[in-house]
């Protein structure tokens, strides 16, 4: 039997239309619609509310709220006394938020071949020494002293007696294996033993037992590593601030497409109370740098490290951050894909979760009040951003927030107590493509 398809009669639309016309010249809207429709395969427009999700593909429907939440908005507040990119920021156990060091002004650091690998001082300067202390609630800075190494890139942890560690990093381009102390209560700070070996462009995870472990890193000139092979490749070390010493840890194994263990501008993030996540990052094959789509687990127990189930996507420069239910977070770091990714420990998997509005390399990233994680920043190909995007836990999806007041790369991104963003410094392109370090700061106000 062929069925046919029934036509609507021409008065009838005319009717329809005549109807909506009136409802919207009276001002008449619904406040809630109801979309069916099929589960999205990329990301909806941020204009047009997500599609609930729906096992296996099925038919969905999704409330539309009358009252979207409010995408916030960003504020200016004090400037720094010093510009600055590629440095460390701290929210002390105060309120206030320690930064330092980082490059003035900033450089590209260039690898084999002219790739571009990450910001860092090779090209434009020495590092800084200056240091300072923002106080949100009379929003004014002061200075904290000087470090007693200038460095860039390296990291700084808030240990649990309240102190922070500063570790590693880089000097004209060498690496550094020195690490110093602040004390908040006396605004001092106090050099620490060398490490064993120097680190740049690496990670530090302060552990449970309040030990901090630093992670690979740049150990030496990559470019020469493919000429001279292994030197002290994917180096661990543990900081014990009770023994102020520094002990060695099993060093990162080498994977496919790595000559060695060596990794630089990869992500670490404790996974539980006694494993360590270490994802993605750059490491030389012999011939070229590779970003890595492996991942690691370093057992603390018994120090010993242990392949798991590898990224959806190749990163470098990238985050991991921790989310309800043990679940981590890779977000940026991309060159291709501008999906994020979620690791689930208990199933041993990672799996695609929402996309980016872009291609985001070497983004801040930090966790909101409300448990959301908030990106800002970063570079897409050539071109600095001011543009920031937030992760929803419940829709897994990204979206837009009001752009930042100026394109920041190698910035930092620091939540305060009240729950706010502090962002300071970061790079970018001038008019006459000069790449120059900001001396502003602003704050995200998520219920502004």
């Amino acid at each position: 039997m062929i069925r046919r398809t029934r036509h609507r009669r021409p008065w009838i639309s005319l009717i329809a239309a005549i109807v909506a016309a009136t409802l919207i010249t009276c001002g008449v809207e619904a406040s809630v619609a109801v979309i069916p429709t099929q589960v999205p395969t990329v990301l909806p427009s941020p204009i047009v509310p997500p599609i609930a999700r729906a096992p296996g593909g099925a038919r969905a429907e999704q409330s539309v709220p009358a009252t979207p939440t409010p995408p916030g908005s960003w504020i200016p507040t004090a400037p720094p006394g010093q510009p600055r990119s590629s440095h460390v920021a701290v929210l002390l156990q105060d309120g206030r938020v320690l930064v330092a060091g980082g490059s003035l002004p900033t450089g590209l650091f260039r690898a084999l071949g002219g790739r571009i690998l990450g910001i860092t001082g090779r090209q434009g300067g020495d590092a800084l020494a200056s240091t300072e202390i923002y106080d949100p609630d009379s929003e004014t800075w002061s200075d904290a002293g000087a470090l007693a190494t200038p460095r860039l890139n390296a990291t700084a942890t808030l240990l649990q007696d309240g102190k922070v560690l500063v570790a590693g990093g880089e000097n004209g381009g060498d690496p550094l294996s020195s690490a110093e102390i602040f004390d908040p209560e006396s605004e001092t700070w106090s050099v620490l033993p060398d490490m064993a070996s120097a680190h740049t462009l690496h990670t530090a995870t302060l552990l449970p037992d309040g030990r901090v472990m630093i992670a690979a890193g740049n150990q030496g000139d990559l470019s020469a590593r493919i000429d001279t092979g292994p030197v002290d490749a994917g180096a661990v070390e543990f900081f014990d601030p009770e023994a102020m010493a520094w002990s060695s840890g099993p060093p990162l194994p080498q994977g496919p497409l790595q000559i060695d263990g060596t990794r630089v501008r990869h992500a670490a993030v404790l996974l539980d109370e006694s494993h360590v996540l270490v994802s993605g990052g750059l490491a030389p094959d012999g011939r070229d740098f590779n970003a890595l789509q492996t991942a690691l687990l370093l057992d603390l127990e018994i120090m010993e490290w242990t392949a798991i189930d590898a990224m959806v996507t190749r990163r470098q420069g990238h985050a991991l951050t921790g989310l309800p239910g043990g679940r981590i977070l890779a977000s940026g770091g991309a060159s291709q894909n501008p999906r994020s990714e979620i690791y689930y420990p208990d199933e041993d998997i990672w799996r695609p979760s929402g996309t980016n509005s872009l291609i985001r390399e070497g983004p801040s990233v930090t966790v909101l009040a409300d448990g959301r994680v908030i990106m800002v920043g970063g570079r897409s190909s050539f071109r600095q951003l001011d543009s920031s995007e937030i992760f929803n836990l419940e829709t897994e999806e990204w979206s837009l927030i009001p752009a930042m007041a100026e394109r920041r790369l190698a910035t930092t991104a620091t939540t305060l107590a009240d729950g706010r963003v502090l962002v300071v410094g970061g790079a970018a392109f001038t008019e006459n493509r000069r790449l120059e370090n900001s001396a502003t700061a602003e704050i995200y106000d998520p219920e502004g």
